[in-house]
């Protein structure tokens, strides 16, 4: 049996570990996912995440360290969201 053909765009980006995939999630308080996105794993992370907090209800943003310069952090203050960044090792 052939699998059938995939149509439309393929999340999978080319980096020196080989063929990868990034999963955008917002996820409420109790860690229930909302929203998520897969793009290629060698596109950069903040211009997803306009489209993943946009209309959602909330008051603060837990996110990795990447978000918490500048031209990202230009991106979520129009919601009103106060940030608050994880450690990362």
């Amino acid at each position: 049996m052939l699998g059938r053909k995939k149509n439309g765009p393929q999340a999978i980006g080319v980096s020196r570990g080989g063929l990868n995939t990034k999963i955008h999630a917002v996820c409420d308080a109790l860690g229930n996912p909302l929203r998520f996105k897969l793009t290629a794993g060698n596109k950069s992370d903040t211009p997803e995440l306009i489209g993943l907090i946009q209309d959602l209800p909330g008051q603060e943003l837990l996110a990795d360290k990447i978000y918490d310069s500048e031209p990202p952090r230009v991106s979520w203050r129009p919601f009103g969201l106060s940030q608050t960044s994880t450690a990362v090792a």
